[in-house]
């Protein structure tokens, strides 16, 4: 979990998603279901680094930019950025990009056309990719993480591959979200391939 929002809301939302994981492994009897690693920093060399850190979920929360010429995550407050081009630049330059296969992209916009183009830029293999098709609140996002981790965790995903047991949290969040709301889910879910700028930069094909 890598929070570049920076805000207490923020914050809060992702101690509780890791408060809820951790339920969930007592419920079953593991300790711990999972290793999770809450990463809050304004250092870009730190936030490169977690991007590409092995994990099954990357979930990211930041305030989320669409503009052509600001696309990408930034702080509440404004002070830090964390442009989406820049990172697939760093990424190409040392090849190696993206290798979780699911991102949650916890932040506004982040499912509109530019962003998603922008996200492949970065990934080297697909991914199971969820984002915000207009602006969320924490409120919101607390909801869906909720949905999100719960389905994931109770389901241990045996005989499907990593996409494919994200893919079905997510489909399972989505309608348990709306199930509590009673209003349509602000996320959604795809499959992502990498670019062709990515396949290039990072060597692999698939």
């Amino acid at each position: 979990m890598v929070d570049l929002g920076l805000e207490r809301d923020f914050g809060t939302m992702l101690a509780f998603a890791e408060s809820l994981i951790q339920s969930l492994g007592t419920r079953a009897g593991d300790s711990p279901i999972a290793e999770v690693e809450f990463i809050r920093t304004r250092d870009s060399e730190t936030v490169k680094a977690a991007f590409r850190s092995p994990a099954h979920v990357l979930h990211i929360t930041a305030h989320g930019d669409n503009g052509p010429d600001s696309l990408g995550f930034w702080s509440d407050d404004e002070r830090t950025t964390f442009y989406l081009s820049d990172l697939a630049e760093t990424f190409s330059d040392e090849g190696d990009g993206i290798e979780a296969p699911v991102i949650l992209a916890d932040c506004c916009a982040s499912a509109q056309g530019r962003f998603v183009r922008a996200i492949r830029d970065c990934i080297e293999a697909p991914a199971v990719y969820i984002g915000a098709r207009k602006s969320v609140d924490w409120r919101e996002s607390t909801t869906f993480a909720s949905a999100f981790y719960a389905a994931y965790f109770r389901n241990r995903g045996r005989g499907l591959t990593p996409t494919e047991r994200g893919m079905r949290a997510a489909e399972r969040a989505i309608k348990g979200y709306q199930e509590i709301v009673d209003a349509p889910c602000p996320f959604t879910a795809s499959i992502l391939a990498p670019s062709r700028k990515a396949v290039r930069s990072f060597g692999r094909s698939h």
